[in-house]
């Protein structure tokens, strides 16, 4: 099991960097923050990603409510939460995590992050930036 969580993590960013369009989300918006159901199975679960820029997500007007967490404790436990359209996510993350944890606290950069809702556990996070996803003067 823990071989398949390790492989798994190591592909996870090709897959979600690669995956095509799924009907319903909106990757012209993606910075501004979205969670959908990942249409596969993933490791014979039902994930949910949810992504975006916290920059992104503080800037947007249709959602008053939207907004976008990771905790990272003094005990060393890891946080994710967000609320969107009127639906909460959240997820708490093995120590796995931790180094790209702390790089998106850190960076207030893109991120892209997986989980299992129902179980509420973090899998895959992938962190990303550049200028076309940061806006300075809003941070």
């Amino acid at each position: 099991m823990k071989n398949a969580l390790i492989a798994a993590a190591c592909l996870a960013p090709l897959f979600l960097m690669s995956a095509p369009a799924i009907a319903g989300r909106n990757d012209t918006s993606v910075n501004t923050g979205q969670c959908f159901v990942e249409p596969n199975l993933i490791q014979g679960i039902r994930m949910t990603t949810c992504r975006g820029t916290m920059a992104g997500i503080r800037n947007q007007t249709t959602d008053g409510d939207r907004a976008a967490n990771f905790f990272k404790y003094d005990s060393g436990s890891l946080l994710f939460s967000m609320w969107a359209n009127g639906q909460f996510y959240s997820c708490t993350a093995p120590s796995s995590l931790n180094e790209t944890w702390t790089t998106v606290i850190n960076a207030n950069a893109w991120f892209n992050i997986t989980f299992d809702r129902a179980a509420g556990l973090c899998y895959f996070l992938v962190a990303g930036s550049g200028s076309s996803l940061k806006n300075a003067s809003a941070l």
